[in-house]
């Protein structure tokens, strides 16, 4: 069950759960980035924002999204979006470029370019990563 630290108001999977306690507006990490990045997250916002029980929150260098536990991870570099999911299998298929055990879980990396690199193979892999941490909560 999410909880919320009573000091900077982040949403975390789990009572105490260790994180940076540091409260940090979202746009914040777009400085000095490019300037196509800001509107390609807001795209990505605008829509895991409807997913159900979805709480996010800004850290220092990123934005971490949490249903059951986090389930996705969004970095700005200067010049992309780096997506990091958890499935509970690895894919090692395009756009994947990276993915590393981790307990049962297996992290995915992603990396958005432009904004057509936002298709529904990357829609896809992000809702089954949802999928999977909400069915987590049912068992």
């Amino acid at each position: 069950m999410p909880w919320k630290c009573p000091k900077c108001e982040r949403t975390l999977s789990r009572p105490n759960a260790w994180h940076q306690c540091v409260r940090k507006p979202v746009e914040a990490l777009f400085e000095r980035k490019e300037p196509f990045l800001y509107p390609l997250f807001q795209k990505l916002q605008k829509e895991i924002k409807r997913w159900k029980g979805v709480e996010w929150s800004a850290t220092e260098n990123c934005v971490v999204y949490i249903a059951q536990t986090t389930f996705l991870i969004i970095k700005p570099m200067k010049s992309c979006l780096e997506l990091k999911f958890s499935l509970a299998q690895a894919r090692d298929a395009f756009p994947v470029y990276k993915a590393e055990a981790w307990g049962k879980r297996v992290w995915h990396r992603v990396r958005l370019y432009e904004a057509d690199d936002l298709d529904e193979a990357v829609w896809s892999l992000l809702k089954q990563s949802y999928k999977e941490d909400t069915a987590a909560r049912k068992r």
